[in-house]
Formats: structure tokens, sequence, C-alpha cells
């Protein structure tokens, strides 16, 4: 008679098959979610300027502002971190120069040309637009016009919006940013 406390049980065939099943199901379900979530490559693919702040939080890490960089003739647009390009984020968004309207120091919405942008090669690159994400969960504020759609790019949080006419975007558009608007506090 063999003695049974001093054998070694293993494990048996169902429990075997158990465990395979088990791994087998998280398996379906951890990898499928993280599968199914967008990486850079397929956002890459998909990115329209109505969701470039989406695009951009692929990039963002919590720490240095995120900036999507068009240099003219405005065919190449590709992701900075911290000012540095990001290899292999090269993207065409627009098919020709977009109108830039940014508030001037008295509120008026004024067409605004953006700083070059100096390369690895140590020259200038003219650059026909740019958005950044901030740290601090703030963007870029202006309106673009393109192809008679204007684009509201608000700084605080808001999805990007379109509007048909200028106006409607003006109107739209975040006024606290403004300093006082009381017209006594302007000498003039």
């Amino acid at each position: 008679m063999p003695n049974v406390s001093g054998s070694k049980r293993g494990f048996t065939l169902f429990e075997l098959l158990l465990v395979v099943v088990l791994i087998a199901v998280l398996y379906g379900v951890f990898i499928g979610k993280l599968s199914s979530r967008p990486g850079v490559a397929e956002a890459q693919e998909r990115v329209t300027i109505a969701t470039i702040r989406e695009y951009l939080r692929h990039f963002a890490d919590g720490e240095k502002a995120v900036s999507l960089v068009c240099t003219e003739p405005c065919e190449r647009c590709s992701v900075h971190v911290g000012g540095k390009e990001i290899p292999e984020t090269d993207i065409t968004l627009f098919s020709k120069t977009p109108t830039v309207y940014r508030r001037d120091a008295y509120g008026r919405f004024e067409p605004f040309e953006f700083l070059p942008v100096r390369q690895k090669e140590g020259g200038l690159e003219n650059v026909c637009f740019s958005f950044t994400l901030y740290p601090n969960g703030s963007s870029s504020s202006y309106i673009v016009e393109l192809d008679d759609t204007y684009y509201l790019f608000d700084a605080y949080l808001q999805p990007t919006r379109t509007f048909a006419a200028l106006e409607e975007a003006q109107s739209a558009y975040n006024k606290s940013e403004l300093l006082p608007d009381d017209k006594r506090t302007y000498d003039f």
C-alpha cells in the first residue's frame, strides 16, 4: 500500500484544460480591448483639421507641449514634442494654405502668420499652420479658414467646432481670454 502523505500529486487532465481555457478567455478579452484602441498609425491615417487635438493626445506625456507643425507649401505636417520633431509622424493635412485668424490686443480678429521654424540643416522653414497642446490641457486658440469652412479652436478643452461664416465663429469664440472688457480702461 503506497504512502499517501508522502506521494507527490500532479495536475489532472481536467485541471490543465481548465487553466488553458481561462488563459484563452483572458487573452481574448484583454488583447481584444487593447487592439481595438486606435494606435498612432491608425490615427495618423484618419487625422483631419477637426481631429488634430485628438491626434496630438497620442503623443502627450503631461510634461511637454505637443505641436503639429505644417511647413510651406503646407503639404507636410509633423508632430513635435518639446520642440523636437518626432520621426515618422508626417501627415498631409492641407491641399492649400489655410488662413488663420487670431485676436489682436484690441480683440479684433486679424489674419495671423506663424514664425518660421529652424530645421536640422540649420535653415529656416516657413510655417503655414501650427497647433499646440500644452501640458496643462489647454491648446492654441484661433479660427482657421479652409475651403469655405471656419474651424474654431478653443483653448479650453472644447472640441473643434465648424461654422459656415467667419462672423459665426467670431461670436462663438471664448471671450474670457480678452483683457478688460470695460472700454473705460482703455485710453482711446
